[in-house]
Order: structure tokens, then sequence, then C-alpha cells
């Protein structure tokens, strides 16, 4: 089974633009920064049980969104920039940065013209997500980052990948079984970048010996594709082995070893799905450190719920 894709809404004048989006999301008001031409088109398209959307904007514009209740609406330039207004805070995204609107209360956005991707998720599957990730009650505040963050370069590279295959017109839809996965990918890689959001707000500025945490997280996260000795992160914080694991446990709930060999695993997951099924195993296992197929496939499947051979089976299924 394939997806179908989307029809191009379009919009000529406010009004028009404020039905069509009231349609589809939630009550829209909206005002020309500058008098003249008005156009607005949409693409929007259903991801597993999330949705992608291409927002395009010829005017400079003032929005005032009443909100959801149930999702969670993430914002990702393309061209222009987006600022908002929620709760007596403003936040801001540009190319390659992207802001995430919680559910509940209404907020006000202004936009240059602009192209805008927009990630829908329903808010229970973050929080659900959040929750497996430390952060029991769930609970998604309004939050904002500017490019050049490597959790928000991620999600926004993943996000336009699936645009960018729902799209394509000189080859059949992905299956509907293809567009689930891609669903999950999204939901963990948004729900990591929360999450650190969140740590960081109650004190990603503690330390492990000589380094805060945002350090010691960016430095396992360039050993994903590198050989890794405890000791070379012992010394990277000032302290000895023992104590790094202990510091290490205390703040990530893991041994430096298990947290880093979840980072691959993600990371291979994410070359395979990229894939389509054109890699195999043996291709990217490697690039992760994984040199023992057989154990390779066991973390795999103890992470993920299947073999990685059965995700590529998928993928290659799709194609077909």
């Amino acid at each position: 089974m394939t997806a179908k894709r989307k029809a191009l809404l379009s919009a000529v004048t406010l009004e028009e633009a404020q039905a069509m989006t009231g349609r589809i999301w939630s009550r829209h008001r909206s005002a020309v920064a500058e008098p003249g031409e008005f156009r607005s088109d949409i693409e929007r398209y259903a991801v597993g049980q999330s949705h992608v959307a291409m927002v395009e904007c010829g005017s400079a514009i003032a929005v005032d969104v009443e909100g959801c209740v149930d999702r969670v609406f993430v914002y990702l330039p393309v061209e222009g920039r987006v600022e908002f207004e929620v709760g007596g805070e403003r936040l801001a995204a540009g190319p390659g940065g992207l802001a995430l609107m919680a559910p509940g209360g209404g907020y006000r956005f202004e936009a240059t013209p602009v192209r805008c991707l927009v990630l829908e998720v329903r808010l229970e599957r973050l929080a659900e997500e959040l929750k497996v990730k430390g952060y029991p009650d769930g609970r998604v505040g309004s939050m904002a980052w500017e490019a050049g963050n490597s959790g928000a370069d991620g999600v926004t590279a993943l996000v336009g990948f699936v645009y960018g295959e729902l799209r394509d017109t000189s080859r059949p839809p992905p299956s509907v079984r293809y567009l689930r996965r891609m669903d999950a990918v999204l939901l963990t890689s948004l729900a990591r970048l929360v999450a650190g959001a969140m740590a960081a707000a109650v004190g990603r500025g503690e330390l492990i010996g000589r380094r805060t945490l945002d350090e010691v997280e960016v430095w396992m996260k360039g050993r994903v594709e590198r050989p890794f000795a405890a000791a070379e992160l012992a010394a990277y914080a000032g302290l000895t082995v023992r104590s790094m694991q202990r510091g290490f446990i205390r703040h990530f709930h893991s041994t430096p070893v298990a947290y880093l060999q979840g980072l691959r695993l993600e990371g291979a997951r994410e070359a395979l799905l990229a894939g389509r099924g054109r890699l195999t195993v043996t291709d990217v296992a490697p690039d992760y450190q994984f040199h023992h197929l057989g154990r390779f496939a066991s973390a795999y499947r103890r992470k993920f719920g299947e073999s990685p051979s059965t995700t590529i089976g998928h993928l290659k299924e799709t194609k077909a």
C-alpha cells in the first residue's frame, strides 16, 4: 500500500488563507504587514501518525493562532524568518533553526516572506517518548533553536528529507509502512532534542569533572564513528576513570560504553533508513564501530524490536 499525495492548497486573499488554515489546523487571524498582492500555498502530507507541511507566503504577515490542545507544532523555516510571542516570551527561528510551539494556549507569530516546513506531532506520543528518556510528567514547553545546534540540525534534515520523498513525483509515493518508520525516526529525533533542552533547563551547567554535561555529550557524539576508550573521556573531563564512570552514571543514568552504543545504534538505524534498502548491514555496521555483525544484530533487535535485516527487507518492499 502506498501513501496518497496531497494536492497543493492555495489562497489569494487573507480570508481564504484563514479559512484554509482553520480547516487544516486551528483558527488563525492574519494581517499583512504591507499592502499588495497576497498569495499563500500549503502542501500537507501524512507521515504515519504525524504530518509534514510546507507553507509558503509571499508577504510579510502577522498571525494570531488559537493553538491546539493535542498537537505540537514545529516550525522549520527554509527561507525567511519567523518570530513568535507565546506566554509573554519571544522566540525566533531562521533557516536551519526551528521553533516548537507547545499545545494549550494560543500564540502569535510574525514572518517575513517565508517558506517554512511544519511538523505536527501528537502530544501524547511525544510525552510517551519523553517518559522513556527520563521525564515522567511528559510536559512540553515552547522553545526554539537557532541553526548550528546538532540536534536541531538533525531534526531539520530529517523533516526536509521526508518532505522531499513525499513530493517527488518522478517515482511512486512511499509506502504506508515506510512512512510509519520515518514517523518513528522523526518522533525519536524530536524527543531527543526536546529532552536535551529540558535537561539544560534543570542543570546542564552541572559538571562532570571540569566539563559541563553538554560538553561531555557532544564529545560522546563525536565518537559515534570512532573507537572509544574510557580513559580518553576521563582525561577530557579531568577525572580518574572510576570517578568519571560514577559521574556519568549519576547524570546520564548509563555507563559511557552503554550510552555510546545507544548513540551508535541510532546512527546505524538512521543510515539504513536513509539508504532506502540500498545499504546492507555490512555497509553500515563497521561505520559505527560494530565489527561483529552477530552482536550488532542482537543489540539492534533489543533496542528497536526487529533485526537490521528486517528493517532493510521492509525498505526493499516499499520500493517494489
